[in-house]
């Protein structure tokens, strides 16, 4: 390679880093407006235990699968569905396809907020 090709090379490659230097350098401030609180939900859970057989309760009552939304209705702390907690408490012997079943008859009533507990926690 030629003195001249090497010494173009050189004055090329230290344009662009003249160049690139205040590009990356250069900060733009951008005023956001500030995000709302977030409140924790401060509806008390409703309780759903569901034994071996598939006998459902809610809060202690007795409750079926046709009236299980109603009865959590009942009992829920909010009139919002998506923010009221459902803690579900199943039998380790109960069937998973009944079990299922009553998860998606909550989820498509509106109940979002679905959780089961863990036995740590219910020890505690």
């Amino acid at each position: 390679m030629s003195l001249k090709r090497k010494i173009t090379l050189l004055v090329g490659a230290i344009m662009l880093l003249l160049l690139i230097i205040p590009i990356a350098t250069v900060r733009i401030k951008i005023d956001l407006p500030p995000a709302p609180p977030v409140q924790p939900s401060q509806a008390k859970p409703v309780y759903i235990t569901i034994d071996a057989n598939g006998a459902i309760r809610v809060e202690g009552a007795t409750s079926s699968l046709s009236t299980l939304a109603d009865d959590v209705a009942a009992r829920a702390t909010t009139a919002d569905k998506r923010q009221q907690r459902i803690m579900v408490k199943a039998d380790d012997d109960l069937a998973y396809k009944d079990f299922n079943t009553i998860l998606r008859r909550l989820r498509d009533s509106g109940w979002t907020k679905i959780e089961m507990p863990s036995k740590s926690l219910e020890a505690g």
